[in-house]
């Protein structure tokens, strides 16, 4: 029997969007990287803006886990992921641009600000996996 705590606490879960619903139902039909679909006609097919369109991707990159992929090559824009490769291969891509700006924010400060600056970041990597491990359950629970 579910207790009403747990009730409370799964009413809190994320809901996918209307928006992100759209986004993520014409994302999913282009799958691999070659047939990738540029922001600007993304967000022409769902009727809404550049910018909402990003933001509705980092919602379903960072809340739902969606495996969507970006290429900024040749062809530009978003995909899904055909296989475990090319999923792989975007992982990659994300991580080596997050270190490269974190090694450009650390190298920019007094070495006196250095130490802290990586104290904050792992405290700040440490909330966002939790709060990630949250919603995963959330989600798993539900």
């Amino acid at each position: 029997m579910t207790s009403q705590s747990e009730l409370q606490f799964r009413s809190d879960a994320p809901v996918m969007s209307d928006r992100e619903q759209s986004v993520l139902a014409i994302i999913r039909i282009r799958v691999g990287r070659e047939n990738a679909l540029r922001t600007a006609e993304l967000a022409a097919a769902i009727g809404s803006t550049e910018r909402a369109v990003r933001d509705s991707v980092e919602r379903l990159h960072c809340i739902f886990h969606q495996p969507i992929c970006s290429f900024t090559g040749s062809p530009p824009g978003y995909y899904w992921a055909a296989n475990a490769d090319e999923l792989l291969a975007d992982h990659h891509r994300w991580r080596r641009f997050g270190l490269k700006n974190l090694i450009r924010a650390y190298a920019m400060l007094p070495s006196k600000h250095q130490d802290d600056f990586l104290e904050q970041i792992s405290i700040e990597l440490n909330n966002a996996l939790s709060v990630s491990e949250q919603l995963k359950n959330r989600n798993a629970d539900s």
